[in-house]
């Protein structure tokens, strides 16, 4: 059995078995219930691989959120990923319980994972962006920074979070009344040292490296476009998000109602083409421009570091 586990990992570095999760005390193996009462609510909202409500600590009384993902080796890795991840700009996970489902659609049975985490008040960045529209460059430079310091804790770990959005990043009023900004939802997030290749993504947000590989849009992949991607396909999500928050919209859309991605959008994308309409960018500067155009860029190892965009002019100047 020991050889099975070292063989599994050499090919897949993001497999763990359940005795492990047991033996580090990651998963309880008892009904959720016995410690938290489910808010039979509307969900908070529904992430990539699950959906998430609120829930109450019966023993403090506490809120917290509630996300619950079949039990199966992807909500797996999701766990343990995330709690990998020791932020302040993550979203930490407080319990996690294997037990079977009694939330709302779930199947008769059936075992699913609830993960109980930190609530954030705030919302997402996205509700955030749809109320405010383009935010102003101090409160976007503000947040975002957050979010590069939650990405750097990712990296270090070896870790490619690879749904970089709005949706993604939630927010909380810290102490000061100032915005705070966590990543969340690992549902696609991956092991660097297993050299990814898994096709997945939210299509506004996707790097060409990762969407080179769907064979939907690109049927006959070349040898380049079936390579491994990396942490840098975090980068492109950045820039993304960045453009999204100044504006309101993002700089890769469809231009058919109805269809999520498109052959011209697949093009705009694996080429990085995109523009900076004078009447949506009046008023931002253009190290903010520049800066976006400094992410948004095809060959991942041409874009800027992390480090990089923290001694950008746009973030040093706001």
């Amino acid at each position: 059995m020991e050889q099975v586990i070292s063989m599994l990992r050499t090919i897949n570095p993001n497999f763990f078995t359940k005795n492990e999760f047991k033996s580090q005390n990651i998963i309880q193996e008892i009904d959720s219930r016995t410690q938290y009462d489910l808010v039979q609510s509307s969900p908070l909202g529904n992430g990539a691989t699950g959906v998430v409500y609120r829930c109450i600590c019966k023993e403090t009384n506490k809120i917290y959120a509630l996300k619950i993902v079949r039990d199966n080796k992807d909500g797996l890795n999701e766990i343990v990923l995330q709690r990998r991840c020791n932020s302040e700009n993550v979203v930490p996970i407080i319990d996690v319980f294997r037990c079977v489902g009694h939330h709302p659609g779930s199947k008769p049975g059936v075992k699913y994972l609830y993960i109980v985490m930190e609530l954030q008040r705030e919302g997402n960045l996205f509700q955030f962006i749809k109320c405010h529209g383009g935010v102003r460059e101090e409160t976007a430079v503000h947040l975002m920074k957050q979010v590069v310091y939650g990405l750097q804790s990712l990296h270090k770990q070896g870790i490619i979070h690879k749904d970089l959005k709005p949706e993604n990043i939630l927010l909380s009023e810290g102490e000061d009344k100032e915005l705070c900004a966590k990543l969340s939802d690992f549902g696609f997030s991956c092991q660097e040292k297993s050299h990814p290749t898994r096709v997945e993504y939210t299509p506004y947000y996707v790097a060409p490296e990762v969407l080179c590989k769907d064979r939907q849009y690109n049927p006959y992949p070349t040898s380049m476009d079936l390579a491994p991607y990396d942490h840098r396909c975090d980068i492109w999500g950045l820039g993304v998000t960045i453009y999204t928050l100044l504006t309101g919209i993002t700089p890769f859309y469809s231009e058919i109602n109805g269809r999520v991605m498109t052959p011209i959008m697949y093009d705009n994308i694996q080429n990085a083409r995109y523009k900076f309409p004078e009447y949506q960018w009046r008023g931002i500067s253009t190290n903010a421009k520049d800066l976006i155009s400094k992410l948004l860029i095809t060959d991942p190892k041409d874009r800027l570091t992390l480090r990089q965009i923290l001694k950008h002019p746009w973030v040093l100047e706001n």
